[in-house]
């Protein structure tokens, strides 16, 4: 490969609070993984036949990465380009990320996210926290437009309010990791399916119009409009809360 081809990218961090990191890559591989060192995102830029232009700015506490192309849509999956990025681990920051159809595998374990929003389309997605993040955040919110989208480690996000939306999509949750508080998990409507792997020990409610399936016998029963199992009947905490707002098909429950 032609180091000419690459483009390196470096984004210190700035003199500011509430720092904001925007990634929009409508036709773009995208991988993401943790970094270290004292420099907020580092990476590379790979776009061969010059399709998606990169642009990076700054201004004030909100750094941005676009990388947008009129005819990209065109242009062959080989020919697409690859966007690799690390975060730094120094500063608290809120990341939000417009992605594409395209397969990508982000993992942000150990990063200091103080939120995080996602938007994919329709392709298979992994995101993973495969360390605790030592920041406690507002929210989480992923978005998809079909397709399955794996969580791993979920616990390792630290925050309490977590919503999975998107038509047709398919959700696999793995809540690996130790939930440390309460958390509401919201399915969005028109979901077409959600699995979630879970502790053995975690008190669980679900607020859904119809009971869980599992892949062991369970002991939930239904009072004032929702299922609890026996730790959260004896008011048991951390809670984890589900709020089916109308998947396709049965919430399935897995145990570890």
């Amino acid at each position: 490969m032609d180091q000419n081809e690459l483009t390196y990218i470096k984004i210190p961090y700035p003199h500011a609070k509430d720092l904001h990191l925007k990634i929009t890559v409508p036709i773009c591989t995208l991988d993401i993984f943790p970094g270290i060192g004292n420099v907020w995102v580092t990476g590379k830029y790979l776009d061969p036949k010059v399709v998606m232009p990169l642009n990076i700015t700054h201004s004030e506490n909100v750094a941005q990465i676009i990388a947008v192309g009129a005819f990209a849509y065109r242009t062959p999956k080989k020919y697409l380009p690859e966007l690799k990025l690390s975060f730094g681990r120094l500063h608290p920051f809120s990341l939000s990320i417009s992605a594409g159809d395209i397969s990508d595998h982000i993992n942000l374990g150990g990063i200091p996210l103080t939120s995080l929003e996602i938007q994919y389309g329709a392709g298979n997605q992994v995101l993973d926290f495969s360390y605790e993040n030592p920041q406690v955040m507002s929210r989480m919110k992923v978005e998809a437009g079909g397709g399955l989208v794996e969580i791993d480690h979920l616990a390792n996000a630290s925050t309490g309010e977590i919503y999975l939306k998107g038509d047709t999509t398919n959700y696999r949750v793995d809540f690996g990791g130790e939930i440390k508080q309460n958390t509401n998990l919201h399915f969005g409507t028109a979901v077409s399916s959600g699995e979630i792997t879970i502790p053995v020990n975690t008190p669980v409610k679900i607020t859904s119009g119809s009971p869980p399936t599992s892949s062991s016998k369970d002991d939930f029963l239904y009072s004032e409009k929702a299922y609890w199992n026996k730790l959260a009947r004896d008011q048991k905490e951390p809670l984890l809360h589900i709020f089916d707002a109308g998947l396709y098909d049965p919430l399935r429950l897995n145990y570890f």
